[in-house]
């Protein structure tokens, strides 16, 4: 199992420690060309508090004001299937304070018994200073035979994307953001017209196995 802590490599971009320098698995044969893979997003969805109320006055009421909310699914590799082709869809969601993003890994479902997928938001500042919600990575995780007490697991698989939102000139600019009715705030999805015309796909690394 690799002994590397899991909050660590769920933050591989962010580290303060190091990846492990042994393991119980077999090594690769060839350590300079990481085993990747593309998993794809389609829809990914959030809901977020805006400036303005669409109201008279514009400022939120008591009662009005609600929590950020992301929803999004990931269509990637069944690993534990006996077929090397399958793939499977998960389902990723958490709610957390307006104006920042959800502290700490936060389970998906699980594709299966034996693997657990999670996923992490972290302000993107790479083009300035934005609101956080609307400017972020999302890194995701899956740990295949996860021991939560020791926090080691037989293979992780680990993939980071830039999301931003409303502007297609930048690469990143995967989101829409708009305001419906007054205080419904900003609603923000994929393949909008103030998005990116591409799909979004994170490039994931596995880390350990043979």
């Amino acid at each position: 199992m690799l002994s590397q802590a899991f909050p660590c490599l769920l933050a591989f971009i962010h580290l303060t420690c190091a990846l492990p320098t042994s393991t119980k698995t077999t090594k690769r044969q060839n350590e300079d060309k990481p085993i990747t893979e593309l998993w794809t997003i389609p829809r990914l969805d959030m809901h977020i508090m805006s400036v303005h109320t669409g109201f008279p006055g514009d400022e939120w009421l008591p009662g009005t004001t609600f929590d950020s909310t992301i929803d999004f699914d990931i269509l990637m590799p069944n690993h534990t299937s006996p077929t090397p082709s399958s793939t499977i869809i998960i389902n990723c969601s958490t709610s957390f304070a307006n104006g920042t993003l959800p502290s700490g890994p936060i389970s998906c479902t699980s594709p299966s018994s034996t693997e657990v997928v999670l996923f992490e938001l972290y302000t993107y500042t790479d083009l300035g200073p934005r609101r956080p919600e609307m400017s972020f990575w999302l890194d995701v995780t899956s740990a295949i035979n996860y021991d939560e007490e020791t926090r080691t697991a037989d293979v992780f698989y680990w993939g980071q994307k830039a999301i931003t939102a409303n502007d297609p000139g930048e690469e990143s600019s995967y989101l829409t953001c708009i305001e419906g009715r007054p205080f419904d705030g900003l609603r923000c999805q994929l393949k909008s017209y103030l998005s990116v015309d591409r799909e979004l796909e994170v490039e994931v690394e596995r880390i350990g196995g043979e």
